[in-house]
């Protein structure tokens, strides 16, 4: 017969098993699911030893994910790991997971996308609605700058 206790363990474990967690989300279960409050310390701890529950796995990931599947830049991920509860130490390493050519590339790629959606050629509204764009997706000025003149190479790479 399984105790109430296991219960939870077992609900605790299908949910970080979908997919990485951090300790928030974790704690949100534990309330949703009426978890009494002096189990759910013990949890936590139990978690974190069996490494099922791993802060810097999840930055990690969720910085990866963001930046390859859905091509944001580096200050909408560091906003979007402050709201889980990531301590700035570890956000700095989890960032580090994007390399600095591939950022660029995705900057002048995306800046390209935006362009030829555009009508009108090269006029400072068109320029400044690919820099709006780049803003929305959380890229920061130097790296706008940079796709604005990549965006006239050859290949798509950005000119030394």
């Amino acid at each position: 017969m399984y105790s109430g206790k296991d219960v939870f363990r077992k609900k605790l474990i299908a949910f970080c098993n979908y997919r990485e967690r951090c300790q928030k989300e974790f704690i949100d279960k534990m309330w949703e699911l009426k978890i009494p409050r002096e189990w759910q310390d013990e949890l936590i701890l139990e978690f974190i030893q069996e490494n099922i529950l791993n802060e810097e796995r999840f930055a990690r990931a969720l910085v990866r994910g963001k930046f390859r599947i859905n091509a944001w830049g580096k200050t909408k991920i560091r906003m979007l790991l402050k709201s889980h509860g990531i301590t700035e130490p570890l956000l700095s390493m989890a960032l580090q997971e994007i390399d600095e050519d591939e950022y660029l590339n995705a900057a002048v790629r995306l800046y390209r996308k935006k362009f030829a959606e555009l009508k009108g050629g090269f006029t400072y509204e068109n320029k400044n609605k690919c820099r709006n764009y780049l803003q929305q997706r959380g890229f920061d000025h130097d790296i706008i700058r940079q796709a604005e003149a990549g965006m006239h190479s050859e290949d798509g790479a950005l000119e030394e």
